[in-house]
């Protein structure tokens, strides 16, 4: 019979005493990002904290923890007027966001979009004067078309949608297409 020591474990008689330890492997690691934010962590294997949306929405992804980090994001990136979807029950304006909310159409334009919006739950959010609007479900899911060009924490997807995507994604909705052009957006 191997004892712990010798790195196995291996069936006991009752008169043993349990072993201490057995070597299996210790659990997976979170990396570094996971850890940071416990709140929306998933298993690498289920996408990671940037994938687990796919699976869950809500509270399980978003509380609204990554509206100072969108401020402290829009500070860094002026240029754009940003229109802004944001899942939480702080008024954006209180952290020094100027804004209105997307088009419930695809249009050119630069999007900071929470994943709840983006995988099209109903929900309440704030609009750009600051009044309560109630989102229909899969407003938003639109965005879905596209990959984020940068994401604010794990909640928080940021588009920079151009003239082009916008009308294929009205095509495949069945819109017709948009001649706005897209505004300059700063690097």
């Amino acid at each position: 019979m191997a004892s712990a020591r010798s790195g196995r474990c291996s069936a006991r008689r009752a008169r043993d005493p349990p072993p201490s330890r057995c070597s299996s492997p210790p659990p997976p690691r979170a990396s570094s990002p996971s850890r940071r934010t416990q709140l929306s962590y998933f298993h690498e294997l289920a996408g990671g904290p940037f994938g687990g949306d796919a699976y869950l929405v809500d509270s399980n992804v978003d509380w609204g923890q990554d509206l100072y980090r969108l401020a402290r994001w829009a500070k860094e990136h002026p240029g754009a007027d940003l229109k802004i979807a944001y899942f939480g029950g702080i008024d954006p304006h209180t952290v020094g966001l100027e804004y209105t909310l997307p088009p419930r159409e695809p249009a050119p334009g630069r999007y900071a979009v929470s994943v709840n919006f983006v995988r099209g739950m109903r929900f309440q959010a704030i609009d750009g004067s600051s009044d309560p609007v109630l989102l229909p479900e899969g407003t938003y899911s639109y965005f879905q078309s596209w990959e984020p060009t940068e994401r604010i924490g794990t909640s928080i997807r940021i588009y920079d949608v151009s003239l082009a995507q916008a009308n294929a994604a009205r095509q495949r909705m069945g819109l017709v297409a948009t001649t706005r052009e897209t505004r300059s957006i700063a690097p």
